[in-house]
């Protein structure tokens, strides 16, 4: 991922603009198709949870070594994404999993069609969603992302997401130092399983 904390994440954390990807440890600054670029806004808890995140660094990868070179996508899916969906028993997959669900709950919810595809990336299906100005409202798109917030928050809570929450949290505790740096690969492959 491609995020740097200085460029893409607003001053509150409740913005995500991504403009670039990251790729085998080179920075692209592109995406695939020119719908991608868009603006992602953050529920307050999730706000809250990247801020913590990001702790004081000012600069860099928002996901990057000790170094602060990119984290590679093949080391991260085998060393910390597949243990943690092998631990909740869930199907693996890559990082797309979190868009793909993210995208599902969003169809579930009541939340306007032009918004849903302009925070996936998608392109608009109607010509008229080129003149929604209420996508450029940055309270609008935020008052929608604290609505879609309690609609997930119910829907999660029904599939047990606060144990597997505090499970993954305490994992990710020692896999990430207090900096928000991942240690060296081989250090991760020692971590037992989550009790």
């Amino acid at each position: 991922m491609g995020l740097e904390i200085d460029k893409h994440i607003s001053s509150d954390f409740r913005t995500l603009t991504v403009t670039q990807k990251a790729k085998r440890g080179i920075i692209q600054p592109y995406l695939k198709t020119k719908n991608g670029i868009r603006e992602v806004d953050l529920c307050p808890s999730l706000a809250a949870m990247l801020k913590e995140y990001v702790g004081l660094r000012t600069s860099g990868l928002l996901f990057c070594t000790s170094t602060g070179a990119q984290l590679l996508q093949a080391n991260t899916l085998q060393d910390s994404l597949h243990p943690i969906l092998d631990e909740i028993k869930h199907v693996k997959g890559d990082f797309n999993i979190f868009r793909r669900f993210r995208i599902t709950h969003l169809e579930k919810s009541d939340c306007p069609e032009a918004l849903k595809h302009f925070w996936s990336g998608h392109a608009p299906a109607h010509v008229s969603e080129r003149y929604v100005k209420l996508l450029n409202d940055r309270a609008y798109r935020l008052d929608w992302a604290e609505r879609w917030e309690l609609g997930l928050c119910f829907q999660l809570a029904n599939l047990a997401y606060w144990i597997w929450y505090e499970k993954l949290r305490k994992l990710f505790e020692t896999m990430v130092d207090e900096r928000g740096f991942e240690p060296p690969a081989s250090s991760l492959r020692t971590v037992g399983k989550i009790s």
